[in-house]
Order: C-alpha cells, then sequence, then structure tokens
C-alpha cells in the first residue's frame, strides 16, 4: 500500500510577524518542488495578513489548499473549556456565533469558496466544533478526539476524521534528516500520513501562545509580544533540513504526496460504492451483541456507522426508505443524552418495534437531541443499543427478539479507537483540566463512527 502524505501547516501566530516570513518562504519551497500544501488558517491571522499588507504571502498561497484553525486559537476561554462548561446545546450556539463568522474571514480574505478541514487549536477539541464544522460546510476535520489513530482516517459525526502522525517542526531543530526519516519510515504502510508543521516555529524558539496565553491566563493585549527568535543559523538550517526531507519523500516509492481535497475524493467514490441496501441480513447479525459499526468485503465493501445501520435496518422493517435520511450522520448527530440503559429482561415482537419507530418518527430531526436516547418499546424505556439489537435480530428472520437487561449502550468502536483514550493536556489548558463532559458526549457520538 503507497501511503499518501499530507503536508499539513496550523498557521496561527496573530502576533509575531517573523512567522509571516516562514509562512511565505515554506509555501515558495512546496511550489518550487511541485507540491501542493494545506495551510490551516486562523481567522485572526488571516486579519492581520490583511492588516500588514502581507500580498506577497496571499500570492504565494494561491496554489495551496486553504482550510481553518479557529477563529482566534488561544485566547481564553478556549474552545474546549467553553464546550465543557455549555453542553451539547449551548456549545453549538456559542462556537456559531464565533467560528461561523472567522470562517467567513478566511474565505474571504483568501478568495476561496471551499475550507477542506478544520483543525483543533492546540489540542482544544470538542464534539461540538466537529459537528458545527461539518454542517458549515467543512468536510474533513483533522488531529481530534481520532487524532492518533495510525494513519487510518475514520466517518465521523457527519464528516472524515483524520490524524496528525509527525509533528515535524520542531523535530528539525532538535534532529537530522536522518532521525526524522526514520520516524515516518515507521508509518510506510499505513493509509495516510499528515505532517503536521508550524511556520511560527520555524522561526522561533517557543510558541507564540505558550508566550502569551499560557495555562489559562491571557496577557493583556498592550502586554502581547512575539515568542524569542531563533538564530538565523538555526533557521537556515531547520529548513534546508525541511526541504531535504520532502526531496526523501518524493524519492520513495511507498509514498505519495496529496492534499485534503484529493483524499476527501477519493473517500467519497468509496462510501458510494458500498449500497448498503444490498447488503446481506448476515452482515447486521453481530450488532444483536451490542452497537459497532460494520464493515463488509467484496462488491460494494465499506462500512456502516451503528447509526447508519439503525436506519438501514429501520428501512427494511418498516418499508419506509426515509428512514436511512433520517438519521443519517450527515443530518443528525448521535445521542445528545445518555442512552436509557434496558432495567430487565425484555421480549418484542416485530409489531411492538414497529409501533416504537413510528411514534419516534416525529420527535428526530433535532441536532439538539441527536438520536433518541430513549426508545419505548412494550412498555418499556430502551436505549438505541437495544433497539439496534431487536432490528437486527428481526433481520434474521425472528419474529420475537429477545433483550437482556443491562444490554451495551456504548459503541464498541470507542474501545477499539483513540476515542476512548484521549486525554486532554497542553499549555493552553488551566492545570487540571479533564473535559470529562466533552469525551462523554465524543464517546456517545460513536454511533456515527465508521473506518472511512
Amino acid at each position: 500500500m503507497t501511503t499518501q502524505v499530507i503536508i499539513s501547516f496550523d498557521t496561527e501566530d496573530f502576533i509575531g510577524p517573523k512567522a509571516d516570513d516562514a509562512l511565505l518562504r515554506l509555501a515558495t519551497t512546496l511550489t518550487a518542488k511541485g507540491l501542493r500544501g494545506s495551510f490551516c488558517m486562523v481567522g485572526e491571522k488571516a486579519r492581520v495578513l490583511k492588516a500588514r499588507g502581507r500580498s506577497d504571502v496571499f500570492e504565494a498561497l494561491k496554489p495551496h489548499e486553504i482550510c481553518f484553525h479557529s477563529r482566534d486559537h488561544s485566547i481564553h476561554p478556549t474552545l474546549a473549556p467553553r464546550c465543557e462548561e455549555y453542553g451539547w446545546e449551548r456549545g453549538l450556539a456559542e462556537l456559531r456565533a464565533t467560528e461561523l463568522e472567522a470562517m467567513g474571514w478566511v474565505k474571504e480574505i483568501f478568495g476561496r469558496d471551499a475550507l477542506w478541514t478544520a483543525v483543533p487549536p492546540g489540542a482544544n477539541t470538542a464534539p461540538q466544533a466537529i459537528w458545527l464544522y461539518q454542517r458549515a460546510g467543512i468536510p474533513i476535520y483533522s488531529a481530534g478526539f481520532l487524532g492518533r489513530t495510525g494513519g487510518r482516517p475514520y466517518r465521523y459525526l457527519g464528516g472524515v476524521s483524520v490524524p496528525y502522525t509527525l509533528g515535524a517542526d520542531a523535530v528539525f531543530s532538535k534532529e537530522t534528516v536522518e532521525q526524522v526519516w526514520a520516524r515516518l519510515e515507521a508509518q510506510a504502510g499505513n493509509p495516510l500520513a499528515i505532517l503536521c508543521i508550524h511556520p511560527t516555529i520555524m522561526v522561533h524558539e517557543i510558541f507564540w501562545d505558550r508566550h502569551n496565553f499560557n495555562a489559562g491566563v491571557n496577557r493583556p493585549k498592550a502586554q502581547w509580544e512575539p515568542a524569542p527568535l531563533r538564530s538565523d543559523e538555526d533557521v537556515e538550517r531547520i529548513f534546508t533540513r525541511w526541504g531535504a526531507f520532502l526531496d526523501r519523500i518524493k524519492a520513495d516509492a511507498r509514498f505519495a504526496f496529496t492534499d485534503y481535497e484529493t483524499l476527501l475524493g477519493e473517500l467519497n467514490k468509496r462510501k458510494a460504492a458500498r449500497q448498503a441496501e444490498r447488503w446481506p441480513a448476515e452482515a447486521f447479525a453481530r450488532l444483536a451483541e451490542g452497537p459497532d459499526w460494520i464493515e463488509r468485503d467484496g462488491e460494494g465493501g465499506g462500512a456502516l456507522s451503528a447509526q447508519e445501520a439503525l436506519g438501514e435496518l429501520a428501512a427494511r422493517l418498516t418499508g419506509d426508505r426515509s428512514w436511512r435520511d433520517r438519521v443519517d450522520p450527515v443530518r443528525l448527530p448521535g445521542p445528545v443524552l445518555e442512552p436509557k440503559v434496558l432495567a430487565r429482561d425484555l421480549s418484542v415482537t416485530r409489531a411492538q418495534v414497529l409501533n416504537g419507530l413510528w411514534r419516534a418518527q416525529g420527535e428526530i430531526g433535532s441536532e439538539n437531541a441527536g438520536l433518541p436516547a430513549s426508545w419505548r418499546l412494550n412498555g418499556d424505556e430502551a436505549g438505541p443499543g437495544a433497539l439496534l439489537a431487536a432490528l437486527a435480530q428481526f433481520a434474521q428472520g425472528r419474529e420475537t427478539a429477545t433483550l437482556k437487561a443491562g444490554h451495551p449502550e456504548v459503541c464498541a468502536g470507542v474501545a477499539r479507537t483513540d476515542l476512548g483514550a484521549w486525554r486532554y493536556g497542553a499549555w493552553l489548558f488551566k492545570p487540571g483540566f479533564e473535559g470529562k463532559r466533552n469525551l462523554e458526549i465524543a464517546h456517545r457520538m460513536a454511533w456515527t463512527l465508521s473506518p472511512a
């Protein structure tokens, strides 16, 4: 397998002017080598470039992708703590009031119709942001909860989530090309390798935000100052190593450069070919044990999230194809509330489940509720996991489904990906921040998770 390589730049420092020069040099170097980079732009950075009259930077970036890296990155309260405090509904409302405007700045200033990916600022990720960006037309989310997945892209919350696999800027100041190459070579054979570069750290000794916004504290704007600069000799050594590294990738047949736009096109072709309605009933059998994604080899192939599987099986049981669209993760997030766990053993007939589905139709469709966390089955309250188990049993030809008390409601994909192991931790958070509420919601959103 050829490993696709994306060069992704977290373009964020709106304080240090020298970071603008680094950005210019990176863009022109890529162009000279016939490569297309992906520059993930903070909204405030875009405005500062315009205010500084950096027409040379705008011209240099024309051949490259422009993506999104939040409104103002590091000014507190940052994205994750806000969502942690506000929860799903208010968190979405707060982000709409800030992030959407900044996306508009980036599009207008750079003259772009589309922003192909969004990157969380300094590990400041939250499910509300992933959902908001997807609904606002950004189809890919990079380096989020699924940011350490061995190069495998996933579909999550209606979009594509991809990992950052190699931080390739800071290491060039400390390591040789051979040492950095060994890091990349270890990823050969993976589907994807994304190299994360920060233009600011190519010319500064430490990160700009660590210098001004450390540990949850905002330095007054009048006191903002650029981070300490590297020596000219150090900068030249870093850029020389960086150029040699690119040349080495180009010369190795195990790797091929791509970009987010091209990656998305390939993944969408694969998705379009899956033809879930042609999957045999036995493909859904193991969902009787608990919610999970399912994959299928052969003609059509592909994968379905637990939520998509629920929609497919509901469509088959009811004869109403609209169930596929009704719970499509592009239109509906996973359960916002904690799913109801079945309190006792339960037997339900096809007719009883049909009744429960028909009664629920009018309640589905609000992003503030997501996939219903509770369903009425034969007089009992059950979670979507229990409903999916019943549908899976009916798909195998059974007339009555048997459900056990305590039936699993957590998708198995949480444990089988880095989604279950995510940890917050960087200088942009106050000491002790854990984001437990964000993580609980992110785990429930595994109902929308499947390999891309």
